[in-house]
Formats: C-alpha cells, structure tokens, sequence
C-alpha cells in the first residue's frame, strides 16, 4: 500500500512538473496562472480550530532543506535551487490551516514537498478528498493542486513549484 502511494506522490509531482511553467529560482518570475485542469469542481477551504501564529525560517541552497511549523512540513529537494535563498515559512493563526512562503514567486528548478496537517479541522469524514489549494493572501482559491490525503495520519501532501500562500480544502 505504501509503494502505491510513493507512486501516486511521484506521478502527481511529474504531472505538475510537466504542467506548471517552469522558471529560474532568482525570483523573477512568478507563478503560473491558474491552470483548468486543477480547478475543476468546486470546493472550500476546511474550518479548522486556530493555531498559535508561528514563523520560521532559514537559508536553504542546492543541497536542499526543510522548514517545519507545528504539524506542517516544506520538503525542498536537492537541486531545486541553484543559490542560497533565505526562506520563510508562516502560519496564521485564523481559522484555515494555511501556510504562506516568502519569498514571494520564487520558482524551484525540482518540486518541493508541502504537508499539512488537518487533525484540528472539522470535517475530517467527508467523502471527498482533502487537497491542497494554492490562495491569494485574502484565501481566495486560485487553483487546486494535485493532492495526496492521507486521513487517517491527518495530512494533505502536494509538490509545490513555487511559493504563495496554501491551505487545506476539500
């Protein structure tokens, strides 16, 4: 069952790879506009119960890194930048969980690996998967990425290829 879903986790981020623009991790160009194909059906973002506001951040270059806030994971894999960039992870403390990464527009050459964390929202029973949603600052849906729900450990996973802000919806 494991294997299954590293190769659904390797096929979503090939899919993505293949469908999001590419750019340069300098920071000039930014993301994509929002592509069809993932904003398809209609959803919101999940209630959940507030956080404590948390900020993180750290310089991460070629070798690759991560950045953890709480329950919530940033995986960027070796050779997705080509410099040392100083990344910041934040998350708010309203009633989404929602992370936003600066800086702003900066493109990886490799996906990088988001998970967040769902165990404190309600609605965990729905049918419908969970996924993550690429937002406006305001948390407006822009476009739905190709997601992994894993309800029973509370995460959502998706391959990012650049940075805004995300959060869980259904």
């Amino acid at each position: 069952m494991k294997s299954l879903r590293l190769i659904g986790f390797v096929f979503a981020a090939a899919l993505v790879a293949g469908v999001i623009s590419c750019g340069t991790d300098n920071g000039s160009s930014g993301p994509s506009p929002a592509n069809p194909e993932f904003s398809k059906g209609s959803g919101k973002l999940m209630k959940c119960t507030p956080q404590a506001y948390a900020i993180a951040g750290q310089m991460i270059g070629p070798t690759g890194g991560q950045i953890k806030i709480g329950k919530h994971n940033l995986e960027i894999p070796s050779h997705a930048l080509t410099r040392n960039v100083y990344i910041t992870m934040e998350m708010g403390s309203d009633s989404t969980n929602s992370v936003r990464f600066l800086p702003v527009g900066l493109v990886f050459a490799r996906p990088a690996k988001l998970t967040l964390d769902h165990g404190n929202c309600s609605g965990i029973a729905t049918p419908l998967p969970l996924r993550i949603a690429y937002t406006t600052n305001l948390l407006q849906i822009i476009e739905y990425l190709v997601s992994i729900d894993d309800k029973s450990g509370h995460k959502v996973t998706a391959p990012l290829q650049h940075f805004s802000r995300y959060a869980v919806a259904y």
